[in-house]
């Protein structure tokens, strides 16, 4: 009887672990992603769109547009990448950084549909997250953590049909 059990209990905790690991592999997690692809265009803050677009096995590109009186204004070029076993959200935000230099966020969850992105630095902001709600809808949370207390913008993306 207690082999019976103690087989039952290493078959379930290797079940488990190998579970974990998989659900923590990057590169499976990079995968799954794909949900982000495409025109989203937020309900929240007028005339702003994010448009996702896998260019090949290890970066998705994205843009960040909002219109301005006279044309549209590119406010950010975001990438997110399959890098050295890591996934990793590199921004480069116009008004925050000397063109041609990033910002790297290195992904901190371990789900496909939750992509949360955090670094330490001390440009706005320290964390992002995307958080699938549904095959249409992201919620976007951009968080910065100061001595003042934390900023958080909120935003929803609603995928546009073409």
């Amino acid at each position: 009887m207690n082999r019976t059990f103690l087989l039952t209990a290493i078959v379930i905790t290797l079940v488990i672990s190998g579970c974990s690991s998989a659900q923590k592999d990057p590169k499976k997690i990079f995968d799954k992603m794909h949900w982000i692809e495409g025109k989203w265009v937020s309900t929240d803050v007028t005339n702003y769109s994010e448009i996702w677009k896998r260019v090949n096995d290890t970066c998705y590109q994205g843009l960040s547009v909002s219109p301005s009186e006279s044309d549209s204004l590119v406010e950010e070029r975001p990438r997110i990448v399959l890098r050295n076993n890591s996934i990793l959200f590199i921004s480069e935000i116009e008004e925050q950084t000397i063109e041609g230099l990033t910002q790297d966020f290195p992904m901190t969850s371990t789900s496909s549909d939750t992509l949360v992105f955090a670094t330490k630095g001390q440009n706005y902001p320290n964390t992002i997250t995307y958080k699938k709600m549904s095959d249409s809808l992201i919620k976007v949370v951009v968080e910065r953590k100061n001595a003042e207390g934390p900023i958080k913008f909120v935003y929803t993306l609603k995928k546009q049909i073409k």
